[in-house]
């Protein structure tokens, strides 16, 4: 379901490859690794990227083409404390801090077993 303008999902599945998931494969054992794309297009907000690795082993995922923006790492639950990200809660309530660590669209990036990451594109998303 595309919003008026966008050029992606409103909410998309992706495979650890960063294509789309097909229609029921999310059930299937390979796709214990995904992930999912929430546009910010239609709410000229940020895109929201989660990526799950649900195996016992540390997993590389390539991120999903979204809007082509980077993107910023604001919460891996392999760090001990969201600090270890440069993430101080209490004082970035309102805005995201500066020292996130910028992610590159399109990259592949490397996820602990068990664990998850939230990222958020550097910018609104601009539909194309």
């Amino acid at each position: 379901l595309f919003a008026p303008g966008d050029t992606i999902d409103d909410l998309g599945w992706y495979t650890r490859g960063g294509l789309g998931i097909p229609q029921g494969g999310r059930s299937h054992q390979e796709n214990r690794v995904f992930q999912m794309l929430r546009s910010g297009g239609r709410h000229d907000d940020r895109d929201a990227l989660v990526v799950f690795n649900g195996t016992l082993d540390e997993q590389e995922i390539t991120l999903p083409p979204a809007h082509g923006l980077d993107w910023l790492l604001v919460m891996d639950t392999a760090w001990s404390s969201p600090t270890d990200g440069g993430v101080s809660v209490p004082a970035d309530l309102g805005s995201l801090p500066t020292t996130l660590e910028v992610v590159p669209a399109t990259s592949t990036v490397v996820l602990e077993p068990q664990s998850m990451q939230v990222l958020l594109s550097v910018a609104p998303a601009t539909p194309r």
